[in-house]
This record gives C-alpha cells, structure tokens and sequence, in this order.
C-alpha cells in the first residue's frame, strides 16, 4: 500500500508525465503499518508505506489552493493496483475527480475536509463513499454525488481498486 501526500507531490495537478516521475522517488514514510479506515471501517495494513514527491514541489503554493487535495491513499497494494489498471489511466480519473471538486467546491467560504472513497471494479461502474468535515450544505454534497456519477465508468482487469482522496477546502 501506499500514501501519495499532496503536500509533496503534485502530480495530480502537473499531468501525466509527473506519474512516472513519481514512482522513481519511492521514500519510506516510517513506522506507520495500520490504516484505520474512517469511510468503510476496515483496518489496512503494509509493512512498508510509501510517499511519492515529484521534481519542482512548492508545498507554500499548496497551502494557497482554495481546494486541494490533500493525500491520495491507495488501499491495496502498488502492484495490486498496477495489474489492474495503467497507472496513467488512474492519474487521469483523479485529475478529473479533483476538477470536479474545485468546481463544486469553488464557493464554499468555510474550511471543510472531504475523504472520497472511490472503488474501482471489473464488471460495474466504480462506488464512491463520501465523508466529510465542516459546513458542507446538502445541495453541494449531491452536486458533488451528482458529478462523480457522471464520470465515466472505468474497469480494473481482475481485482477491485479501493483507493481514497483527501481533499481540503480553505477559507477564501
């Protein structure tokens, strides 16, 4: 498993070629081996944890970002997830996800944090889970359900992909 922390990478706003980037700057995140999973539950657990920090990272313009994505967290293995799908493909899904988001997002005036829970199966359309923290209304919530349900469908080979996105919301 691994963390890809948005205050150290920002591939999900640079393209595709910073994907690539990315897996050949592997660090160790240290001791933690348990993810106690708030959307499903479940506690995950990895002998090893990753952070992946691209080339050119300005974790001060990061802070800047009315809407931003956190930490992308993905919920079974590196490998797991590359034979399963391209990795350029999964990079491309988010980067749609996140344009949603600051879209929907864009006028909220409070700080709130969202974790999307995204699952990626062979034969059906992905499911999303969605928690959140702060002054969210219902209205903005369905139109952020709303957008995820109009992206289109994608398929994983064999296996599910379960995978999360933290996005933060500052105030503007």
């Amino acid at each position: 498993m691994c963390v890809v922390n948005s205050q150290e990478s920002k591939f999900l706003n640079t393209g595709l070629r910073s994907i690539i980037i990315l897996m050949i700057f592997t660090l160790p995140c240290g001791a933690q081996d348990k993810y106690e999973n708030p959307v499903d539950g479940k506690t995950y657990e990895t002998d090893k944890w990753n952070v992946y920090k691209p080339e050119g990272y300005d974790a001060k313009s990061h802070e800047k970002e009315h809407v931003s994505i956190d930490s992308v967290r993905l919920l079974i293995s590196e490998y797991e997830v590359d034979s399963n799908l391209e990795i350029e493909v999964l990079a491309e899904f988010i980067t749609t996800i996140r344009l949603l988001a600051e879209r929907i997002f864009d006028p909220i005036s409070e700080d709130a944090e969202i974790l999307l829970q995204v699952t990626l199966h062979k034969t059906s359309r992905q499911d999303y889970e969605v928690m959140y923290q702060g002054e969210l209304s219902e209205e903005i919530l369905q139109a952020f359900y709303d957008g995820l349900e109009d992206i289109p469908e994608l398929n994983t080979l064999e296996l599910d992909v379960p995978f999360q996105i933290h996005f933060v919301i500052r105030k503007s």
